[in-house]
């Protein structure tokens, strides 16, 4: 049985241990840095990418529909978050390519 994220609708079989250790670790990452986690589950881009080591505008181009890999966004009023889990793909799906 395909295991499907909750939040995106990207295919977890073959990444689910990584993704939930790296979403431990983006956790832990907050933590230790007082980053807040919105909604219990959301950075603010520029959160995000303060973890990743990127520019935000890096990122804001990543969302794009012409990007060549998609960055997991949320509009929610007019502000940008990213859910921790399709974050979490994101970096897995990144250090395997």
């Amino acid at each position: 049985m395909t295991e499907l994220c909750p939040c995106c609708g990207y295919v977890l079989n073959d990444y689910g241990e990584l993704v939930e250790q790296e979403v431990e670790r983006i956790r832990s990452w907050a933590s230790e840095t007082r980053t807040t986690i919105f909604s219990k589950d959301r950075l603010r881009l520029e959160d995000a990418a303060r973890y990743l080591n990127l520019s935000v505008g890096r990122l804001r181009n990543m969302m794009t529909p012409t990007a060549k890999r998609q960055f997991p966004g949320v509009r929610v009023s007019g502000r940008v978050y990213v859910e921790i889990k399709p974050l979490a793909l994101f970096v897995v799906g990144s250090n395997e390519t």
